[in-house]
């Protein structure tokens, strides 16, 4: 045995899965029984049939009770014709509230005739109401005769035991088949292995046994080994009143001379000699009653140091076994959470308890984590159940958790105070006020009471300090900008950013966030961007960011070294590579308006060293060849540009290209001419979705030169790109198109784009924007009553679908050219349609209002 013994009294050590001993005593000699005792359950098989070495019997005293855990699994266990109520017996046989006794209700079968009786009872036995079904039938068989009611009598009484057992009501099922073998005796012949279980579930063993060996020849194999098993389960449970029943099987039974292997096995099992019970369960042959008894105990052993083991031992174990109950508690633990989750299967009371033993939780910890689970809902019941869990939590535990939930429960300080001692600190006071006026939402307080934490501190000069400072003065900016947004707060949060620098000036992510808030200010931003590369010269994102600084602001000579430099920390970076292309011819064109040609072609040969394509090569040589001409050098410029165009898939994309730059370049008129005559030649056919996408995507990376050298070529490339807007495009490609037409101020293509996305994606609602956009060339002709409301529509389903950023945009657009007082009051869609209506024909010149025109329309409506 694990521990000592004495003559009087045996100690033994429980091992549970926390690896925690407790000491439980073994009183002898007594013929009690209890179930959960050992490491694990702690069932105690102690058998007055298997002799023992010091006394006849321990008991074990456990934690669960008297009630013996194998009894409740065999009295509560399935017959094996009735599969379909087996999970249903633990959530089915709890005791319903009686009712008042009234009248019966049940339908009459004394005054129905035979075609009505045959409806009656087959429309109950549809019904599931077989006590009715069965008085119908019964009424039918003594009337009519007829055999043909014999089988929907006998579903009838199967289905009222069947009803009968879920509920728990054994000894009423075992009436109700005493009946049908009254009215169907031959029926019920052939149902002598649920007559056996029944008598079993009743607790007339003695019955049920006899009745077996007097028909277990007559039985099918698979009902013969379910009794047998259902019997080895009830031997094994070790019921006072059942020590005679095994005597009753003949000597050869395995049933009989199996059962002290068995019985050993759990005996060893309970005491903790693990070696010894799988030595007795070696006696029992795989084709036995105890063989699920066997894999269950096998696996029950393999538990607290093999579970993959133990678990290949339950999966052997049928579900419908009076065997799988006993573990229950085992495979709950082996499961995952989810798994839990999804299991529908309802431990039992015996089960929980199992389950809280296999985890070493004693009396006040699961009375704790009940609590836990009945009142821990709000922050304030978790408060109390942590105030009140006694030795379960270790102070070090309890006090952070209780601190932590101070902010949400600041009337619980006291409290706190009284168990843990007063807050001493500070600053630590004032953030818990702080964090719990955020809680609370109290948002004109909140920022207040962050500063003065933060003031306790900077008044300590404390170096440890200094990171929590910087923190607070980001948190004071994320509540700035989130309380006031953006637009409205730029200036605080820049003011609150650079304070938190002060502390902390290696946070790069608060450097990028100012450069963000800095966009609608480009001069400072620039600015920013240089004291950035000043702080990290190596790190690739700011060194990116000061490449389109410099190019944005034509210092193409610095914009070439940064990218230099990026390019040694990250040679395969394909974007870099593109915008120092760029930045080297946009160098190139500088220096040919300052005709210094010779550098500008030096510039297309530094460009061509960064090259990975064939069409930023194209760009190169054209650019190149254009430069060669302005020199004199037409030859050779032609080649150039011929070259440089054949690296185009589309003839059209080259071709628009070279006018571009030719624009950009300031060639002398009669060569921007052939360009515009060649590039009229190339667009004459309807372009291709691939050539409108290149063409889009060249005048999103367009600068303020490339805008206005757009602005040149457009009427030769505008017939082109109109035609473009009956292809199909994929969502994103139509929003890309889109932000370009609007960018370049293009309103017709926009209109006529936006109004091809919203026929293909109805559901977006900035394709609507745009549609109003170009329509009134950005707010320059008047919005109409309809442009209103479809804009106050998609502004609507943009907040539905919470694009935010769609919803901003709209929202933006109606503000800035539909202002609130404007007509004198709220309804502002519908007063303007009125006034428009009432003003202006769909001829009348559109002309601003003058103040006797909205004095005469208030006259005409003042109602609204």
């Amino acid at each position: 045995m694990r521990g000592g013994a004495n003559t009087d009294t045996v100690k033994l050590h429980v091992i549970y899965k926390s690896r925690k001993y407790r000491e439980l005593k073994i009183h002898q000699p007594t013929k009690k029984i209890s179930e959960w005792g050992d490491r694990t359950e702690r069932i105690d098989q102690a058998t007055e049939n298997l002799p023992l070495s010091a006394k006849e019997q321990y008991v074990i005293k456990g934690q669960i009770g008297q009630q013996n855990l194998l009894t409740n699994i065999i009295i509560g266990s399935p017959p094996a014709s009735l599969p379909s109520v087996h999970d249903a017996y633990r959530t089915m046989a709890k005791k319903r509230p009686q009712k008042k006794r009234g009248k019966n209700k049940s339908t009459s079968v004394a005054h129905l005739s035979i075609n009505q009786l045959a409806k009656a009872g087959q429309a109950s036995l549809h019904q599931g109401k077989f006590a009715e079904a069965i008085k119908a039938f019964r009424r039918l068989m003594q009337e009519s005769k007829d055999e043909k009611w014999a089988e929907p009598l006998r579903s009838s009484f199967q289905g009222r035991i069947n009803q009968l057992v879920a509920k728990g009501m054994h000894k009423e099922a075992l009436v109700i088949f005493h009946n049908m073998e009254t009215q169907l005796p031959d029926q019920a012949l052939a149902l002598h292995n649920l007559h056996i279980l029944l008598l079993i579930q009743a607790k007339q063993t003695n019955k049920a046994q006899e009745l077996f060996e007097k028909t277990k020849d007559t039985l099918s194999r698979e009902h013969k080994q379910r009794i047998e098993e259902t019997f080895a389960a009830l031997l094994l449970s070790n019921n006072n009143t059942l020590n005679e029943l095994v005597e009753k099987f003949s000597p050869d039974a395995p049933l009989r001379n199996q059962f002290p292997h068995s019985q050993k096995a759990l005996r060893c099992y309970a005491l903790g000699q693990d070696t010894d019970a799988l030595e007795s369960l070696q006696y029992i042959p795989f084709r036995s009653p105890y063989k699920n008894f066997c894999m269950a105990l096998k696996g029950m052993i393999a538990f607290h140091d093999e579970q993959d083991k133990a678990r290949s031992f339950f999966d052997k174990i049928d579900v419908d076994s009076p065997f799988s109950a006993l573990i229950s508690p085992y495979l709950h633990m082996l499961e995952d959470a989810k798994e839990r989750e999804n299991d529908k299967k309802i431990l039992g009371k015996t089960e929980k308890q199992a389950v809280q033993l296999l985890l070493g939780l004693d009396k006040a910890t699961i009375k704790f984590i009940a609590s836990l689970k009945n009142n821990a809902a709000t922050p304030g019941g978790f408060f109390r159940c942590l105030l009140n869990a006694g030795t379960c939590l270790d102070s070090t535990i309890l006090k952070p958790l209780c601190h932590r939930l101070l902010a949400y429960e600041p009337s619980y300080l006291r409290l706190y105070e009284k168990k843990f001692g007063p807050i001493k600190d500070e600053f630590e006071y004032a953030r818990l006020q702080a964090l719990a006026l955020e809680i609370e939402n109290e948002s004109p307080q909140i920022i207040e009471k962050w500063r003065q934490a933060c003031a306790i501190l900077a008044k300590r000069k404390n170096p440890d300090d200094t990171l929590k400072i910087a923190l607070i003065h980001r948190h004071i900016a994320g509540l700035i900008s989130m309380i006031h947004g953006d637009e409205h707060s730029q200036r605080d949060q820049r003011e609150e950013l650079e304070k938190s620098l002060a502390y902390d000036p290696k946070d790069k992510a608060t450097w990028l966030r100012i450069h963000q808030l800095l966009h609608l200010a480009p001069a400072e931003q620039y600015r920013w961007v240089n004291r950035m590369l000043e702080h990290f010269p190596r790190e690739p994102d700011i060194l990116f960011l000061g490449v389109e600084a410099a190019v944005r602001r034509s210092a193409f000579k610095k914009a070439s070294g940064l990218a230099r430099e990026l390019l040694k920390i990250d040679p395969i970076n394909k974007k870099v590579r593109k915008l120092l292309i760029g930045a080297h011819i946009n160098h190139a064109h500088k220096l040919a308006h300052q005709k210094k040609y010779i550098l500008a072609c030096k510039e297309c040969h530094h460009a061509s060293a960064f090259d990975r394509g064939h069409s930023d090569q194209g760009r190169i040589e054209i650019t190149h060849g254009l430069i060669e001409l302005l020199q004199g050098e037409e030859k050779e410029g032609l080649a150039l540009l011929e070259k440089g165009e054949s690296r185009y898939t589309h003839q059209a994309i080259a071709r628009f290209q070279v006018c571009m730059d030719a624009e950009l370049l300031s060639m002398p008129p009669e060569w921007k001419k052939k360009f515009s005559t060649n590039l009229k030649a190339a667009v004459k056919k309807t372009p291709g979705k691939e050539e409108l996408l290149q063409i889009i995507t060249c005048l999103m990376d367009s600068n303020g030169n490339k805008l206005s050298a757009w602005k040149k070529v457009r009427v030769t490339l505008l017939p082109y790109v109109k035609k473009g807007s009956g292809l199909t495009f994929h969502k994103d490609e139509l929003i890309l198109i889109c932000q370009s037409w609007h960018r370049m101020c293009e309103f017709a293509l926009l209109h006529a784009y936006g109004k091809k996305a919203a026929q293909q994606w109805p559901e977006v609602p900035l394709f609507k924007y745009y549609i109003v956009v170009g329509k009134s060339q950005d707010g320059k002709k008047r919005l109409t009553n309809k442009d209103i409301e479809e804009l106050e529509d998609a502004s609507h389903t943009a907040m539905r679908q919470k694009d935010s950023a769609t919803e901003k945009l709209i929202d933006d657009f109606l503000d800035k050219n539909v202002p609130a007082d404007f007509f004198g009051g709220p309804p502002m869609g519908l007063l303007a349609g009125l006034f428009e209506e009432e003003f202006f024909g769909d001829d009348d010149e559109k002309k601003k209002p003058s103040k006797e025109d909205i004095k005469k329309f208030f006259e005409l409506f003042g109602d609204f």
